[in-house]
């Protein structure tokens, strides 16, 4: 799905639509793995598990929330001179089936991502259903990509 954020925030009707549809889907008992439209500075909830920061720059930050089974955010923000300035910016994030970090993971599910032409932010993208599990993700703004140091938030 392709957003237009010329402004860096959904209009009322698409957040309504994202929350009834996610309602929806969360009554009838689906695990959900879903790309959110972009939101507030605040859309990501939860406590802060990872930031990878260049001062000025931008940031790559995932959050972890016990909601519906455990669930993470990603975001890459732009900052400072860069937040408003269109450029290329992506988030990923990544569900594994290991319950520990390892060298070799094995994926659970697809990748959820968001990247384009963006003024203020990348995502928020969701993995649900992680308690238990390790995520890993990264972001790229101005062509530096925001690494997590290995798989994040085991367990």
């Amino acid at each position: 799905m392709s957003v237009s954020r010329s402004e860096g925030h959904p209009s009322p009707r698409n957040r309504l639509m994202r929350l009834l549809a996610s309602a929806i889907l969360a009554t009838a008992g689906l695990a959900l793995t879903q790309v959110a439209l972009a939101g507030p500075a605040s859309a990501c909830s939860g406590t802060l598990g990872f930031r990878n920061l260049h001062p000025n720059k931008g940031e790559f930050v995932v959050y972890y929330s016990s909601g519906s089974g455990g669930t993470n955010c990603a975001r890459m923000n732009h900052l400072g001179s860069c937040y408003g300035a269109t450029s290329w910016t992506e988030v990923w994030l990544l569900k594994y089936k290991e319950t520990r970090p390892s060298l070799s993971c094995t994926v659970a599910g697809p990748a959820v991502k968001d990247r384009g032409n963006y003024a203020y932010y990348a995502g928020s993208v969701y993995q649900y259903n992680t308690n238990g599990k390790c995520v890993d993700g990264w972001g790229v703004h101005l062509g530096l990509r925001y690494d997590t140091p290995s798989t994040i938030m085991c367990g």
